[in-house]
């Protein structure tokens, strides 16, 4: 995957995603309770923030390994931090947008209200998906995985 993609891939299939369920609003409804499901994005949200602030922190640990310093060398690991931060900055809005839906009671289904949190939610999946996919590629191409 080029590094345009990489970068910009998050944004584009959030937007897409929101465009898409914008064309078919009317025909599409949750069939859940959309209290239950925020509290429930909240919770795995944090969960998510918690495993990327972890991953980061062994990056920092692991300075010391062949392979981090190549990839320092070469501006890979600032792309890395700043990806990872893009997921933090992802899950951290989610949850707060969540919650404060839930503190101010909009968990009515509006067209708009829901376009943003599918918007919110495939970004935040996006953006995790793409730093625990480096991450994890990272540890095993150094033989830190084995």
């Amino acid at each position: 995957m080029g590094l345009w993609v990489e970068k910009y891939y998050p944004l584009g299939v959030s937007i897409l995603a929101a465009f898409v369920y914008f064309l078919v609003f009317d025909l599409v409804s949750p069939k859940f309770t959309l209290e239950n499901f925020l509290t429930t994005l909240i919770s795995v949200s944090s969960i998510i923030l918690g495993f990327l602030f972890t991953a980061m922190s062994i990056l920092y640990t692991i300075q010391d390994k062949d392979i981090v310093r190549r990839i320092r060398s070469s501006g890979g690991f600032t792309q890395l931090i700043s990806y990872m931060l893009r997921a933090v900055n992802g899950c951290l809005l989610l949850a707060v947008y969540a919650g404060c839906c839930l503190l101010f009671g909009m968990e009515k289904t509006d067209k708009w209200f829901m376009i943003f949190l599918l918007l919110l939610i495939v970004y935040s999946i996006a953006t995790s998906y793409r730093a625990i996919h480096i991450f994890y590629r990272l540890l095993h191409s150094g033989g830190l995985g084995d």
